[in-house]
């Protein structure tokens, strides 16, 4: 890509920049951004952000094999919020959610009903203001499903239960 004449500031007569560059740490101010946009890793978005036409939301989706029987040695739950666990395992046996940040929403739910408890553990965080080393038991004959979300970081907070 030639250079240009002012170290990072294009002049009258500098040759264009270069397309489909990819940007490193940048700052955008005072942008209209059209056509697709990928982002990987971490976007900070401040101000009003105003988004047309149709914005998608992905939800993550696993498939869980619960182990352990305390929450440090439960299986990690890797995938980030929002997320759709569906748990299968031992019964007693658990996972371990991610510690809580605002914004997280996660439905979680025992496949294994039939057969007994799938425990959810959220170590370094609370779970409706118990601590995260104390189980939420999702039974065959209980709760099978809930649906959890964090308003204050490090709070996990059931929104939701499901004993269908």
């Amino acid at each position: 890509m030639p250079s240009n004449s002012a170290g990072g500031v294009f002049l009258p007569g500098d040759p264009p920049p270069a397309t489909n560059m990819v940007l490193t740490t940048p700052t955008i101010t005072g942008a209209t951004l059209a056509g697709t946009i990928t982002q990987t890793g971490t976007l900070t978005l401040s101000g009003t952000v105003a988004i047309a036409g149709t914005a998608t939301q992905v939800w993550q989706v696993v498939a869980a094999t619960s182990a352990g029987t305390t929450g440090s040695d439960a299986t990690a739950i890797a995938i980030g919020a929002p997320g759709i666990i569906s748990v299968t395992g031992a019964s007693g046996a658990g996972i371990g959610l991610p510690v809580a940040t605002a914004g997280a929403v996660y439905a979680i739910r025992n496949i294994n009903a039939a057969t007994g408890v799938q425990n959810v553990y959220a170590v370094g965080s609370t779970i409706n203001g118990t601590t995260g080393t104390t189980a939420l038991a999702l039974s065959p004959t209980g709760t099978k499903a809930a649906t959890l979300g964090c308003v204050t970081a490090g709070a996990w907070l059931v929104t939701g239960i499901s004993t269908t």
